[in-house]
């Protein structure tokens, strides 16, 4: 498992490297993240390398954010619980980071990598096993979101049920109380915060 996520970070990272070759970035001064647009290109490389693309985001950080961390957590009776910080920038001076972000993982509690323009994050095995048997559902960020310090923005939902999934998008992140009451096995989130 470890080389195939290290095969597909280095796929990730890639496709990072080419996202300077593209049309220029949004004004230094708005901040954002969303779904990457990928040339066909790219997603002809994510095809031969199994990976799909929406685990794949774009970032443009201005001014107005200091800093970024990652958080990973699992739902607990109706509340998010922290299994870990996932890793972080900070401190940001001219050229605050605009590029690609990759969040890839087989399951989130067998660990996540991370990686943002050539800065890679390593969360290990968060859990120990992850819940097995029945279906297993994903959804990540579909749409682009503004960006101000002090924003948690949701990037992935993974669902472990025994029978069917419901329809559910990242923005359920903050509605922790409904997804509870939807008697999955398990629910995990990634998340990016903003600010120091």
């Amino acid at each position: 498992m470890k080389k195939k996520l290290s095969c597909l970070l280095a796929a990730a990272l890639l496709l990072a490297g080419l996202a300077g070759c593209g049309e220029k970035q949004q004004t230094a001064t708005e901040s954002y993240i969303a779904p990457a647009a990928l040339t066909d290109g790219e997603k002809d490389l994510l095809g031969l390398l199994d990976v799909t693309p929406n685990r794949l985001f774009e970032c443009q950080l201005g001014e107005n954010v200091d800093g970024i961390a990652f958080h990973i957590y699992r739902l607990t009776e109706g509340k998010w619980t922290p299994l870990t910080e996932a890793g972080g920038l900070s401190g940001f001076s001219e050229g605050s980071p605009s590029g690609r972000m990759a969040v890839l993982f087989d399951t989130i509690p067998g660990g996540v990598e991370i990686a943002v323009e050539g800065v890679r994050f390593s969360s290990g095995e968060l859990e120990e096993t992850a819940p097995t048997g029945g279906a297993t559902g994903l959804v990540t960020l579909s749409e682009k979101k503004t960006v101000e310090n002090g924003d948690e923005i949701p990037l992935v939902l993974q669902i472990f049920a025994g029978n069917a999934i419901g329809s559910h998008t990242v923005e359920d992140f903050d509605r922790p109380e409904e997804l509870a009451g939807s008697g999955y096995k398990a629910v995990y989130a990634i998340t990016v915060t903003a600010g120091k």
